[in-house]
């Protein structure tokens, strides 16, 4: 168990301290911090972890603005963790981490920002989970939202394993994180890890792990269950694409859920990143790339639980030849929101037209199309297009201020963006696309989920 001490202290005193009995005699120039960030965060605590290249201790400064409170880990070891206590909510912190004693040799420094302490602020927050950012490194980092602020809450928490093209979703007032893929020694690789997090507790729980790996599915709430469709058990959708079976899972059942897996009455697209989502009861689902040679598909269809079978709609089909990794979402407006009358739809923006097999893809035409489907109608409507291209961005409702945002995305190869852009759903195929306060992390293949929904 690592004890900690809390000491005001200041930082040129520390520095001066070239014999400190902190360093156990090690060379500081020696030691290096190999990671660091905050692992939890809530309205008044927060946990940051870090790794130092030796068991040593660690030291962990914080403070509104700067550092100006330390405290000191005790015990010697490579991996660090200090949990902060009796913070302000909504609060901006500087934090700096340390191997051995404070040195700019063996350092890392950061902001995390509490929570607010209203649940309110919490509900009607957009948070952005997974991805790969700069280098091609899955994106621990998870940030949140709140657009009635126009405020990021950057890494708020951790996600324990990072990884892109998951299904992402809400359910209870808890996110879950599904399958995807997940970079193991440098390869990358479709997993079926299950993870919870529970925002008010600011704590990941693991759940049970999904039947086989999977990545690049659709996923959706009805009801109390969380259900999986189309995708691909491995990186290259032509050996492990799934044809017609659905993954449902139960949540509540026992302490880590349970997994059921049967086969459709009616066949299911087997294709890999279509956009989609849960709208009354039915998972929608449209474009995508097609098994077994990656092309480019615009069709649209619904699976409906209750019939386990796809629907009967005759749904249209997305403008223009399609496309794959569109970011979507689904205008679901509830009797207590602002315009609870609004018409529920399904939205898809961007994606790319190039015809590819492996995930991720070695080829990318990214796309600026903007397409508004609302349910029941007989076509795809197209809206204004971006003001950029991007694939595999993500996309999310904001209730409160009637608006759907697109979070980042990639519009080059490899090269992910931070940029956020939103359009009032007053007149959603009117537009214009307006730019919002970019993300505090570039990233693509994520998702964005909101706990309300």
């Amino acid at each position: 168990m690592k004890v900690s001490i809390i000491l005001p202290i200041v930082v040129s005193l520390l520095l001066s301290c070239q014999g400190s009995p902190i360093t156990n005699g090690q060379e500081t120039a020696a030691l290096k911090i190999q990671g660091f960030g905050p692992v939890a965060v809530t309205s008044t605590t927060a946990t940051i972890a870090w790794n130092c290249s030796a068991d040593v201790e660690g030291i962990l400064g914080y403070g509104i603005g700067s550092p100006t409170n330390y405290l000191f880990g005790l015990v010697p070891s490579k991996l660090q963790s200090i949990t902060l206590t009796n913070l302000q909510s909504n609060t901006q912190y500087v934090y700096a981490v340390f191997c051995g004693k404070i040195s700019p040799d063996a350092m890392g420094s950061s902001v995390f920002t509490t929570l607010p302490s209203n649940q309110q602020v919490l509900n009607r927050s957009i948070w952005v989970v997974g991805g790969i950012g700069n280098g091609n490194i899955p994106v621990s980092q998870v940030d949140m939202y709140d657009p009635v602020a126009g405020q990021w809450y950057n890494g708020i928490t951790t996600l324990p394993t990072p990884r892109a093209f998951a299904g992402v979703v809400s359910y209870n007032g808890k996110i879950y994180v599904i399958g995807g893929v997940a970079k193991i020694s440098g390869v990358f690789t479709a997993v079926n890890t299950v993870e919870m997090y529970d925002p008010i507790a600011g704590t990941w729980k693991t759940m049970a792990s999904i039947p086989s790996a999977l990545q690049g599915m659709v996923a959706g709430t009805v009801g109390t269950n969380i259900y999986l469709i189309a995708g691909t058990t491995t990186t290259d959708m032509t050996t492990g694409t799934v044809l017609n079976t659905v993954y449902k899972f139960y949540p509540d059942i026992g302490s880590t859920g349970v997994w059921q897996s049967y086969t459709s009455n009616t066949s299911i697209f087997a294709r890999v990143d279509m956009s989609g989502c849960a709208l009354n009861g039915t998972i929608f689902f449209t474009g995508g790339r097609y098994y077994t040679d990656g092309s480019v598909q615009s069709s649209t269809d619904g699976y409906s639980p209750s019939s386990n079978s796809t629907t009967a709609f005759n749904e249209p089909a997305l403008s223009g030849t399609g496309g794959f990794a569109g970011a979507s979402a689904c205008y679901r407006p509830l009797p207590t929101d602002p315009y609870p009358t609004d018409s529920p739809a399904l939205l898809s923006v961007g994606g790319s037209s190039a015809q590819i097999t492996p995930q991720p893809v070695t080829a990318l035409t990214s796309l600026q199309r903007y397409d508004y489907y609302v349910a029941g109608s007989a076509t795809f409507q197209s809206g204004p297009v971006l003001p950029t291209t991007t694939a595999y961005g993500a996309m999310e409702i904001s209730y409160d201020l009637r608006r759907a945002y697109v979070f980042g995305g990639e519009s080059s190869l490899n090269i992910p963006t931070a940029l956020v852009y939103w359009i009032d759903l007053t007149n959603p195929i009117g537009g214009p696309w307006t730019a919002s306060t970019a993300m505090p992390t570039a990233r693509f293949g994520h998702k964005a989920v909101i706990l309300s929904r």
